[in-house]
């Protein structure tokens, strides 16, 4: 038994020395290296779109392994990475990447094709409402461009129609489809003159296509309807050239943060050993600019941070409305529903002690204190949590139209609450008697 034991053991020893860790297989010779690093640049010198730009890339890379750190390394990882730094400093796009073959072979893993990812995922349309004072908002988090993604933005843009200003968040939006930025684009541009919105050249074909306005399309156009486009560092590609198409043709105003930087598509290249490389071998080109927006990004007008960038959004637009319309009513309401923002973001302060003064019941309403907040009741509807505006005003946070307020009276001797008047957008008042005082 102890025999049997001892070869066992000299057999386990034999097969750890003799057969090759995943990590040690996974070494890179100096040959390879040399390949790896001659076939990266050869794709440089064929494929780069800005070929005045490639030797200069690639003197950089012969400079990068004459470095100690990168003949000393000859891990995959390591040497995919430190290609890319140098890469990158170049074109945002530029990826060298190593696929570990001892990993699951990518044609076992089972992938929703993108087809059905998109129509599961509404097209890319996460979001579409009127906000209160008829500004249409569009939530994009990408531009697919297929047929069906078209007839989607056709119906939202019908839906939308009757809007006074529109927000369209690409916050979320890390690119897609060049051809549907062209078709949701079309319908803020006049109808009768087309506008050339940008260009696409590419240089293995040494070909420019360029996207002009539509004007063909089903739904309303709207000209001349405020639009403010959110953006975000995430906001990418296909996303940015919306915004950039918008700004440079002086058709939005755009709000939040810079965008990623990224305006000259691609695609991924097989090397040696599990390499591939992602290489940019088109670039946007911008009919007034002249240029894009690679790696400087999109620029908003209105700077802000990204968790204000829709409420400041949603502030100018009601501005603009307000400032457009001659309607009296919709004036206040406007004003009514900018304080109740102001209000929410900047709530005045009122005391724990105080607010539980408030409390009690209204003859069939009751104002309940609760986790030191006051809120609003009828019946066995749910609570309504108040925020104060002022002293004695407060309007009703989960409101979603903003259109009732609440404003408590007190005796002139006392000081003590005696009722309130439940305030309506449109004028409207009712009084509600305090029954315990």
């Amino acid at each position: 038994m102890f025999k049997l034991i001892q070869l066992l053991f000299v057999l386990l020893f034999l097969i750890n020395v003799t057969t090759p860790s995943s990590s040690q297989s996974s070494y890179l010779t100096e040959m390879e290296k040399e390949k790896l690093l001659s076939l990266i640049k050869e794709n440089i010198e064929k494929r780069y779109v800005y070929k005045d730009k490639s030797a200069l890339i690639n003197n950089e890379l012969t400079k990068l392994s004459q470095t100690e750190k990168y003949k000393q390394s000859n891990k995959p990882a390591i040497v995919s990475s430190l290609l890319t730094e140098v890469l990158q400093s170049y074109d945002g796009h530029f990826n060298v990447t190593w696929v570990d073959p001892t990993a699951i072979k990518k044609d076992k893993i089972e992938r929703e094709s993108w087809n059905q990812r998109s129509q599961r995922s509404n097209y890319g349309f996460r979001k579409v409402e009127s906000l209160f004072g008829n500004i249409g908002y569009i939530d994009l988090r990408f531009f697919d461009g297929s047929e069906n993604a078209k007839l989607m933005a056709d119906n939202i843009i019908k839906t939308l129609a009757n809007s006074q200003a529109v927000i369209i968040d690409l916050s979320q939006n890390g690119g897609g489809s060049p051809q549907m930025v062209q078709h949701l684009s079309s319908y803020f541009f006049s109808k009768e003159k087309p506008v050339h919105l940008n260009s696409l050249y590419w240089r293995e074909s040494e070909q420019t296509v360029e996207f002009w306005t539509k004007t063909d399309l089903d739904s309303q156009y709207m000209p001349e309807i405020p639009l403010y486009v959110i953006t975000s560092a995430r906001t990418g590609s296909a996303a940015e050239e919306f915004a950039y198409n918008m700004q440079t043709q002086k058709r939005a105003t755009l709000i939040g943060n810079t965008t990623a930087g990224g305006a000259n598509p691609g695609g991924t290249i097989p090397l040696i050993n599990n390499f591939e490389m992602f290489i940019s071998t088109g670039a946007a080109v911008n009919p007034i600019t002249k240029t894009n927006w690679e790696k400087v990004g999109v620029v908003p007008e209105i700077k802000v941070k990204q968790e204000n960038a829709l409420n400041t959004a949603y502030k100018m637009a009601l501005n603009t409305v307000m400032e457009n319309t001659q309607n009296k009513w919709q004036k206040k309401e406007i004003r009514w529903h900018l304080e109740t923002l102001d209000s929410i973001n900047k709530p005045f302060k009122i005391e724990h002690n105080e607010l539980k003064k408030y409390a009690g019941r209204y003859e069939n309403r009751e104002i309940v204190f609760q986790n030191k907040e006051i809120f609003y009741q009828r019946g066995r509807r749910s609570m309504k949590q108040l925020i104060p505006l002022s002293k004695d005003l407060f309007a009703l946070a989960s409101d979603s139209m903003q259109s009732n307020r609440i404003r408590f009276n007190r005796d002139k001797s006392s000081e003590n609450i005696v009722s309130f008047d439940l305030l309506s957008s449109n004028g409207q008042e009712n009084s509600y008697t305090k029954s315990d005082t």
